[in-house]
């Protein structure tokens, strides 16, 4: 049985915790949130938890032996160091800091090879993109992965400060550059346009192309667009695939001439299961999980050479843009 602390209790410290009591190998023993509000509604669902107004507190508690770190990006970094020198193992969600430079705090850490860190990108666990991994790999050579994702401003406010969030790129857009890596590979480059159209300082538009081994990925990304559109196109040497949606939809693949199409219902609690099941089984048998800290720093890196290249309106090489504390976290935690 794992013991669970859970910090943060708003929308995704909830939906792990909903999602943690259909496993039968957990028990969520805390839980610490800042708001009353999100305090009670905590008591009310986990009865049999202890509930702090601080996260340190739940962090010295002798009864927690992993964390769930769903608080807002400033917070991740300090959370997940004083989590594994407590000896805890730590999924953090994404993305790991508002900015780059916020991890140079991880120089100093040492994590033990027993502690498990883990970093939150849930669609490496969602079936349509596991199968949509699958379909690429047939394509053979990738000329062109693309995203388009159309929407409106999130209801949090806190999403909309980048000195909490680092804005859109860094906190939603996220989400597709981890595609990118897991379909084609680390990216060499990196350019990009950041665009504010609700005149905040903030990028709620953008576009992003970067070249990955030979391959170009590009997304297209709005929070005012007036409109829901998402889809994907990826073209390669033996065909091409359309996937309309994003939780779910409809993937049609043609290779060598053969359409196949297949559709997936929209099933988000499956999606962070298979996550939160990765978690557990890397704890119990001392595994990497499939989505580790080195992932969510090299993320990290790609934002800020995203937003470099948005400043200089040129292309921007990842390692430069992050310079020697790049070159030093990625060495440091090529393993995890």
């Amino acid at each position: 049985m794992v013991k669970i602390g859970i910090i943060g209790y708003g929308f995704m410290g909830s939906t792990h915790a909903r999602v943690l009591k259909t496993i039968d190998e957990v028990e969520i023993v805390a839980v610490a949130d800042l708001s009353p509000e999100a305090r009670r509604r905590a008591a009310k669902e986990l009865p049999r938890a202890k509930i702090y107004d601080d996260a340190e507190k739940l962090i010295r508690d002798k009864d927690v032996e992993a964390v769930i770190i769903a608080t807002p990006p400033d917070t991740h970094v300090d959370y997940l160091i004083k989590s594994v020198v407590e000896g805890k193992h730590v999924l953090v969600e994404k993305p790991l800091a508002p900015s780059f430079s916020h991890l140079e705090k991880l120089l100093d850490l040492e994590i033990p090879d027993n502690i498990v860190v883990m970093s939150g990108f849930s669609l490496r666990y969602h079936r349509m993109y596991v199968d949509l991994y699958r379909q690429i790999q047939g394509l053979g050579r990738i000329f062109i992965f693309h995203h388009t994702a159309l929407g409106g401003l999130p209801s949090n406010e806190w999403l909309l400060d980048t000195r909490i969030s680092g804005g859109m790129l860094n906190e939603n857009a996220v989400h597709i550059i981890y595609l990118f890596l897991w379909y084609l590979g680390e990216p060499e480059k990196v350019y990009a346009k950041l665009y504010s159209k609700t005149g905040k300082d903030m990028d709620d538009n953008l576009v992003l192309v970067t070249s990955i081994k030979g391959s170009t990925a590009s997304l297209l990304r709005s929070w005012t667009a007036g409109q829901i559109v998402r889809y994907y196109e990826v073209l390669g040497e033996k065909g091409s695939i359309h996937v309309e949606g994003y939780l779910g939809g409809k993937i049609t693949c043609v290779i060598d001439g053969t359409k196949e199409t297949r559709e997936y219902p929209v099933i988000v609690d499956e999606m962070y299961r298979e996550e939160l099941m990765d978690y557990i089984n890397s704890i119990k048998k001392g595994t990497r999980p499939k989505t580790g800290l080195r992932e969510a720093i090299l993320i990290q890196l790609i934002v800020e050479a995203a937003k470099q290249s948005a400043k200089e309106n040129q292309p921007v090489s990842i390692m430069e843009a992050g310079g020697e504390l790049a070159k030093e976290l990625l060495r440091k935690y090529r393993n995890r």
